[in-house]
């Protein structure tokens, strides 16, 4: 996956008393494995770094306060494909197509019933990148 997505994580993990190459280490992850958030670190050792950072900080949320140093910039290419979509729906298309450069580990599908749809994301089985 790509570490664009952890965008802001040291940052967090120090203002709530962590140590940010401790926790990388843990998680099985080189001390510059969010340098360049183009070259693709495992998805499992990502999710893994999050869990760890979560309980290691005391912070059951962390995953969402690390959204609030995040800005869809985070998507890295797949924030050129938002402009090009006529409408929500077909916005959500072309990002579940093209998710996989983001995380391979990561699916995204709309489903419908009725009137009613809805957005799943899923973790798709043992993507290592």
């Amino acid at each position: 996956m790509r570490p664009g997505s952890l965008r802001g994580w040291a940052g967090l993990v120090t203002q709530l008393g962590g140590d940010p190459i401790a926790l990388l280490g843990e998680a099985g992850l080189p001390h510059d494995a969010l340098t360049d958030e183009d070259v693709p670190i495992s998805a499992r050792r990502a999710m893994s770094l999050l869990e760890i950072s979560a309980t290691s900080t005391t912070c059951p949320d962390f995953g969402l306060q690390l959204s609030l140093f995040q800005d869809l910039d985070a998507l890295g290419p797949l924030m050129a494909l938002l402009p090009n979509g006529t409408s929500v729906r077909a916005t959500l298309e072309l990002v579940g197509q093209w998710l996989f450069v983001h995380s391979p580990a990561l699916g995204l599908s709309i489903t419908r019933d009725g009137d009613r749809a809805a957005i799943v994301i899923d973790q798709i089985g043992r993507a290592h990148v």
